[in-house]
């Protein structure tokens, strides 16, 4: 069993038939994994990765860290964690990836965390999950809101952010204490952000006044309840006695329910009742005045947002509430003008733009080699590619492709798909190394090309082998299995399994 990694669990890898029991002293705390799918997917390896909260319980992990591929038929993953965090929830989340690193298969599960107790999980691999396309996985995300960002409730791994409540697809998410009022937050559950709440939402806030005006979420008023709402003037146990010389505050009276008691400027905000005697309005009283609320009438009330009303939610525009209001930019929030309005050389890169349509945005100060874009800035290495090589899981393209009198020499590594034009260059020099090659080497220029074939045994009794072939009256190709057969144009050479591009 490997060394603690760190002070809340450790992981110990299972082989598939291997009983939890026989393994697992009793009385420790923690999970016994179960993982099966289907026996028809090429997976390579499990990866697990293990959240409590938006904390990470444990790192990224693709097992089985031997060689050998996963049995379909189930392999298991024992966490260890200390008593302390009894009480907690740990969330699974297990992708069955290919060689290439490209997801399969996915699930997940949420477990409570029981102190002196091994729990037995069982998961099986159902449709691969693709965290940001707003399409949530029904087991292996908590929520998917449709971008790769974190910090703005719902992460880059798809699971909701501490502090955070993420509902809907894609989800919307939302924060007390954010200063925007979104669903599923009124008066009464975040007053830092609402000064209203939303008839329908099942939840009735009698300090917004919900009490009288809307009886879908309370009810319809019943008199006696010490309420005093519109139309219940009667009512004398909810307000009072109009007429007595008194005011009753208490009971909801003002200047404009009891004016023979209440003089303008008496009544109380939040009595249910919006008195323009007393200079009450929706932006002055929301709670009372903001019920019915008509759009276009210069106020957003806690009811309308700049979605649903931009005319009166847009003139003091929230960031995060959804919406790209005139005035605000990705730079100054990127939550709601990233995917509607993204502009280029505003210093955001937005999901839509990329280091080719919008190098200024997304290429950076120092671009990273290898990330699959050749920036501004980066250049190939006279001695070869040591400048730049980009490659993918799915394709191999150097910047030193197109470099000018030069000699380039690169590598197309295992799981690459790689063409090279070597036309501007005095010389090229490839290795493909268990990967599929094809470089054109027009006008005479020298080219070398290894084709470095591993003969790889896999459980299923397969072979792997690369695919190498080039044009060119310079062309030399060194075959590592077989010797290169020339194909009928009698111009391109190919070696390897397979037939001839």
């Amino acid at each position: 069993m490997p060394a603690a990694r760190c002070s809340l669990f450790f992981l110990a890898w299972l082989a598939g038939a291997t009983a939890c029991g026989d393994k697992v002293e009793a009385g420790l705390t923690g999970m016994d994994i179960h993982v099966s799918f289907d026996g028809a997917l090429p997976v390579y390896k499990l990866r697990f990765s293990g959240w409590m909260g938006s904390t990470v319980a444990f790192a990224q992990d693709d097992r089985p860290d031997e060689d050998r591929t996963p049995s379909p038929d189930g392999e298991k993953l024992i966490v260890l964690l200390t008593a302390s965090v009894s009480g907690s929830v740990l969330f699974i989340q297990v992708d069955g990836i290919d060689r290439g690193g490209a997801t399969l298969g996915s699930s997940g599960k949420a477990v409570p965390i029981e102190a002196g107790r091994i729990a037995v999980v069982e998961i099986q691999l159902g449709p691969p999950r693709l965290c940001g396309d707003g399409e949530r996985h029904p087991d292996a995300e908590l929520c998917d809101d449709g971008n790769g960002r974190s910090g703005d409730g719902c992460s880059s791994q798809c699971v909701v952010e501490d502090e955070w409540q993420c509902e809907g697809m894609p989800s919307v998410c939302r924060r007390c204490g954010d200063q925007v009022c979104s669903q599923g937050e009124d008066l009464c559950t975040c007053p830092q952000d609402c000064t209203g709440a939303t008839c329908g939402d099942a939840l009735c806030c009698e300090a917004a006044g919900e009490s009288c005006s809307c009886a879908q979420d309370c009810g319809e008023p019943v008199c006696g309840d010490d309420i005093c709402c519109d139309g219940e003037d009667d009512c004398r146990a909810d307000c009072g006695s109009c007429g007595n010389g008194d005011c009753e505050l208490d009971k909801g009276e003002d200047a404009c329910r009891c004016p023979e008691d209440c003089d303008p400027g008496e009544g109380t905000c939040g009595n249910g009742s919006c008195c323009a005697a007393d200079d009450e309005d929706p932006a002055s009283c929301a709670q009372d005045c903001c019920q019915d609320p008509q759009c276009g009438d210069g106020t957003c009330c806690p009811l309308e947002d700049a979605r649903s009303c931009p005319d009166d939610c847009c003139a003091t525009p929230q960031c995060n509430d959804g919406v790209c209001c005139p005035g605000e930019t990705a730079a100054g929030c990127p939550a709601d003008c990233c995917e509607t309005n993204p502009v280029c050389s505003d210093g955001v890169c937005c999901g839509g733009e990329t280091a080719e349509s919008c190098p200024e945005d997304c290429c950076g100060q120092d671009p990273p080699c290898g990330d699959g874009h050749c920036c501004p800035g980066e250049t190939c290495d006279p001695d070869g590619c040591g400048g730049c090589p980009l490659c993918t899981p799915d394709v191999c393209d150097p910047c030193c492709a197109g470099c000018s009198e030069q000699f380039c020499s690169f590598t197309c590594d295992t799981g690459c798909d790689c063409t090279y034009d070597c036309a501007g260059a005095n010389a090229c020099n490839v290795d493909c190394i268990n990967a599929s090659c094809f470089v054109e080497c027009p006008g005479g220029n020298p080219c070398n090309i290894s084709c470095k074939q591993s003969l790889v045994d896999l459980d299923a009794g397969t072979v792997l082998s690369g695919d190498c072939a080039c044009r060119g009256s310079g062309c030399h190709l060194n075959c590592a299995v077989g010797d290169a057969i020339r194909c009928p144009d009698d111009v391109t050479i190919a070696c390897s399994l397979l037939a001839c591009p």
